[in-house]
């Protein structure tokens, strides 16, 4: 087993460190086990099954990386490595955490997210140094009783679980900068949330709530807050009172207004307010200075404000599924904009794209996808970052020449549309290696070209390029 792996430790700022990472290892070498001084032991994203229980011979062991392997169980022989600090155990098969681990006086941080566990077990309140639990992606009912008794814990990651209730108590976790409880079934934020000075980034998304705390207004240092996949009908007033919130996140709620105050938020860089029953943008938005991501898709709004053009960092827009009688003309002043989402994936569509989107310069990705376009502008040849171009289930019935004249499209995206020939002047976008074109008619290149993929259709066009240069 150990016949061709470096069993020699290096000392990392004073700790000795083994890393058998990424190995292929179906088990730990027995060697391992006699290097009593080991500080650090990470063998992870390997195929290792078990941990031996020998691991308690290494008393000196601070911290143990297992991440990314297919354990079932850990050994009992955990729970005597009293100098532990760090055990890193996610991304296993795991069903059961052995209970002496909450009897490891020095743990600071314990990962066992995304294992198969539906319980835990009792005592973590014992575990008064822990700082982060991350119990992420599994199987569990109920956050472990004790949870909220730890005094030093700064980051508590339950998400993703089967949780329809939150333990009383949460206030106490004065010293909590990260909260994740996304992806359960909880009808309500517990209502200490709002009392947790320190809070940072609270996660609480696609889960039942349709009503949110009073006191959001309290949480001051919040930076995002992620409330999305929810049946809000408002948001939180107080959120317009978060002096350092940069990323919002409420999409796919039932918002039909929004709260007075947006402007406040002058440190906002990130919003995603799509998929709403918004009719517009809310007031404020064109004021945020450092704005740089604007989503307000999937609502029937009919026209994007005239001041958006005030937002001279915005760097993505994504505007699908809105009302627009016609292509949204004042994007066309944001000259930052690198990324622009524009399909109309239910809403109405627009059959032109006004030649001035040439002179979108920074532009890497354009999406014009669901509309009824049947030509491109000749401008577009301007976009000389433009790597990404998607156009499928629009009116094309030729192929627009203006894409062969992309340097840096590297994919290309124009499904189900009436195009039956391919031009060869194509072949000249060198940096094209992802090309779908299926759904169309095609003749040109013959089917069977096509079907071998970008590789060879982008030979072939080469070829057929060459043969009219003779």
């Amino acid at each position: 087993m150990a016949a061709g792996l470096n069993l020699q430790p290096q000392t990392v700022n004073g700790h000795l460190k083994l890393d058998l990472s990424n190995r292929g290892l179906t088990s730990i070498p027995e060697e391992v086990f006699a290097i009593t001084d080991l500080d650090y032991l990470a063998v992870s994203n390997n195929k290792l099954t078990s941990i031996p229980e020998a691991i308690g011979r290494l008393q000196k062991l601070s911290r143990l990386d297992a991440d990314g392997n297919m354990l079932t169980s850990l050994p009992q022989a955990i729970g005597s490595l009293q100098k532990m600090t760090d055990l890193y155990i996610n991304d296993n098969q795991l069903t059961e955490v052995p209970p002496g681990v909450c009897s490891l006086p020095n743990l600071e941080v314990l990962g066992v997210g995304n294992n198969k566990l539906s319980t835990f077990p009792p005592g973590v309140e014992k575990l008064q140094k822990l700082r982060e639990l991350y119990i992420n992606d599994n199987q569990l009912t109920e956050v472990p009783p004790g949870v909220c008794s730890l005094p030093n814990l700064e980051v508590l990651g339950v998400g993703n679980n089967k949780l329809s209730t939150f333990p009383p108590g949460v206030e106490k976790l004065q010293k909590l900068r990260e909260l994740y409880i996304n992806d359960n079934q909880l009808t309500e934020v517990p209502s200490g949330v709002c009392s947790l000075p320190n809070l940072e980034v609270l996660s609480v998304f696609n889960n039942n709530l349709s009503t949110f705390p009073l006191g959001v207004e309290k949480l001051q240092k919040v930076r995002e807050l992620y409330i999305y996949g929810n049946q809000l009908t408002e948001v939180p007033s107080g959120v317009c009172s978060l002096p350092n919130l940069e990323v919002l996140s409420v999409f796919n709620n039932n918002l039909s207004t929004f709260p007075l105050g947006v402007e406040k938020l002058q440190k906002v860089r990130k919003l995603y307010i799509y998929g709403n029953q918004l009719t517009e943008v809310p007031s404020g938005v064109c004021l945020l200075p450092n704005l740089e991501v604007l989503s307000v898709g999937m609502n029937p709004i009919r026209r994007l404000p005239n001041d958006v053009t005030r937002l001279a960092r915005l760097k993505t827009l994504s505007v699908p599924g809105c009302q627009f009688d016609e292509f949204p003309r004042q994007v066309l002043h944001l000259k930052t904009l690198e990324e622009l989402y524009a399909g109309q994936n239910g809403g109405r569509k627009f059959d032109m794209v006004p030649d001035e989107v040439g002179n979108l310069q920074h532009l890497r990705l354009l999406s014009l996808e669901n509309n009824f376009l049947r030509t491109l502008p000749s401008t577009m040849s301007h976009l000389h970052n433009l790597r990404v171009v998607q156009l499928p289930n629009n009116k094309f019935d030729t192929f627009p020449e203006v894409l062969c004249e992309l340097p840096a499209m590297a994919k290309l995206d124009i499904r189900n549309n009436n195009i039956t020939r391919l031009l060869t002047a194509l072949h000249r976008a060198d940096k094209l290696r992802d090309l779908d074109v299926s759904g169309n008619p095609l003749t040109y290149p013959p089917q069977d070209v096509c079907k071998q993929g970008t590789g060879a259709i982008m030979a072939f066009l080469k070829q057929e390029a060459r043969k009219g240069e003779l």
